[in-house]
């Protein structure tokens, strides 16, 4: 009998240890740990005999709800018989912090009841969670300091960095104002180009400041972080900062405590650098804590970058209203229903209502006797597309004057418009006068474009493909499948494919511009960030492309076509030019605004 009972302790012996869960054996009233497999002594750092001396509250970070009282409560109604399933924060021996999810339920061992906690490490899985939610958040609108705080913030949360910083390549701003690497004599680390400064915009952790003396503006090239950033080091990662020679300070970091650090470049659509993530942790960085700061880059590059496309965007804005206030006359876009979308300030100058009066008034509202003419007018241009007349424009206080309008439907996002114009024709009604019409292009930048996605293998063939693709090139999914990659390149640039393959497989990931072919031969330019995602076989590469063809013409061209009628109406008030040569001008750059957006909406 002796004999079997040993025997069944050894199968329950060799069984505990032998699973790949870690399993924790507790005293059903006290809590005490009675008893732990060896993956629990490998995942927390102790032996089985230390182990066997802590508390739950050595192995738990000790905040409220992971405390001992919390770990006693739950452990007693597992002895009760209510199984017990929740997430956990533990702590190793090290002091490293990770999630875990534990299963406590009441065993009978050796004829004693015991509870028994089956314990799963998912650390990994709720930094994902993590990551996930700070994504969600970060599209919320908020200023660009405020985001880059939350994204330092969620690396000292999430990965237990003991500090972490991003950095932004911007002009040099304290070259002559104090800045430390800037002092005449400092030889090691020296500023050395003044037009590419790495400018501290966010810092957590350790240090919240970002106005260090040394740390606030960093030379390009200097220090791990400006290497990065200047591309000398691709990325820096390193689990041995106290003796790794390249670290800047080994002394500072080993009396800190600390253990790794990393920094990673930070790059726009095109390839280009703006900027350095870097953090120092106590903790080891693995490769798979790597993947995910790698991918936190990439979130932070696309924060600094829309938030440049918002600057951009608002100086368009501004200058666009700008150029629509500098109008003589008034300005107005308005959708099917009559309703006004946009005007300029001369509209509410000149009719002398507020903006709030206005965005619920219609076209008629602002004539009497002649409200059938407009009427007439704004259904002309929604059947042939444009249409002018002359009619009295009455003001809120009654003044009224006489008024030369033009119209024209636009459709922008499938919705049609009518932007115009209105010249006070009052005092010249007999004179014939140039009359100017603006071009206005209603544009709006969406911070989230979807891509166009092509993957082939190494030999350059297509093996997969989506809808904006197909939607670019002309081609449907079918016809794209199983083609070479010079089906949709100029020939001039279908001979570099090869070339350009063998470069991602030595580097692994490239952002690159480049022409594509569209079936009808058009020229698309687009950007590129391509990566090998798998070695197998084939292999595979994976590439988002993002059409900018239009983007720079467009704007060049509306800048263009601005400055030349405003050109044009100075020189033809000065010549009193006559008005059938005004309105042939303005029939031909009305009939290529039509030709223009009805090219943008295909």
């Amino acid at each position: 009998m002796a004999d079997k009972f040993t025997n069944s302790e050894n199968d329950y012996s060799i069984i505990f240890n032998a699973v790949s869960t870690i399993i924790v054996v507790h005293d059903p009233q006290t809590g005490q740990i009675l008893d732990v497999n060896e993956k629990a002594c490998g995942e927390f750092g102790y032996n089985q005999e230390e182990f066997k001396k802590l508390t739950v509250e050595d192995i738990s970070t000790g905040v409220p709800p992971y405390t001992l009282r919390e770990a006693v409560e739950r452990v007693k109604k597992a002895a009760q018989g209510v199984p017990q399933t929740f997430d956990w924060r533990c702590k190793d021996k090290s002091g490293r912090q990770f999630w875990a999810e534990v299963n406590l339920k009441q065993v009978n061992i050796g004829g004693q009841d015991k509870i028994l906690a089956v314990v799963s490490n998912i650390d990994e899985r709720k930094k994902i969670e993590a990551l996930s939610k700070l994504k969600e958040d970060l599209l919320e609108k908020a200023p660009l300091g405020q985001k880059l705080k939350s994204v330092t913030g969620a690396i000292v949360d999430i990965f237990g960095a003991d500090f972490a910083r991003i950095w932004a390549i911007k002009k040099g701003d304290l070259c002559d104002n104090g800045c430390f690497h800037a002092r005449e004599g400092k030889e090691q680390h020296a500023c050395r180009d003044r037009g590419m400064c790495l400018h501290l915009l966010a810092s957590s952790g350790r240090y919240t400041h970002t106005d260090g003396a040394v740390h606030k503006r960093v030379p390009f090239g200097a220090y791990k972080i400006g290497q990065v950033a200047s591309g000398e080091l691709e990325s820096f990662v390193t689990n041995d900062v106290a003796h790794d020679a390249r670290v800047h300070n080994n002394a500072w970091a080993k009396e800190l405590g600390l253990v790794s650090f990393c920094g990673f470049r930070l790059l726009s659509a095109q390839g280009e650098p703006i900027g350095v993530l870097a953090l120092f942790s106590k903790y080891e960085i693995t490769q798979e804590i790597t993947i995910l700061l790698e991918d936190l880059a990439v979130v932070t590059s696309s924060l600094i970058q829309n938030a440049e496309i918002e600057r951009a965007r608002l100086e368009e804005k501004f200058f666009s209203e700008s150029a629509m206030n500098s109008l003589p006359g008034i300005f107005y876009i308005f959708d099917e229903t009559g309703r006004f979308i946009r005007w300029n300030e001369n509209f509410e100058r000149i009719s002398e209502y507020t903006r709030e009066e206005i965005v619920h008034m219609r076209p008629a509202d602002f004539f009497k006797e002649d409200a059938a003419i407009i009427a007439r007018a704004v259904q002309e241009i929604f059947i042939k597309g444009e249409a002018r007349a002359e009619a009295a424009f009455k003001s809120k206080s009654g003044k009224s004057g006489v008024y030369f309008f033009t119209g024209k439907k636009i459709e922008i996002f499938g919705k049609n418009y009518i932007v115009g114009t209105g010249a006070d024709i009052t005092e010249r009604k007999d004179m014939e006068q140039k009359l100017r019409e603006s071009e206005f292009r209603y544009r709006n930048i969406v911070d989230n474009v979807a891509d166009a996605m092509c993957s082939y293998d190494f030999n350059g063939q297509i093996v997969d493909t989506n809808s904006n693709a197909c939607k670019m090139l002309g081609y449907s999914k079918e016809e794209l499948i199983g083609a070479p990659l010079a089906k949709i390149e100029p020939r001039e640039s279908a001979a570099q494919i090869q070339g350009r393959i063998a470069q991602l497989r030595d580097k692994g990931h490239r952002i690159f511009e480049n022409t594509l072919r569209s079936k009808t031969g058009q020229m698309i330019a687009v950007n590129i960030s391509a990566r090998v995602v798998s070695e197998e076989g084939a292999g595979k590469i994976q590439s988002f492309m993002r059409d900018v063809t239009e983007q720079q013409v467009v704007q060049d061209e509306l800048r263009r076509k601005i400055k030349d009628l405003e050109l044009f109406y100075r020189v033809a008030v000065g010549r009193e030019m006559k008005m059938v040569e005004m309105k042939k001008e303005i029939f031909r750059l009305q009939e290529r605004l039509a030709e223009f957006m009805t090219k943008q909406k295909k």
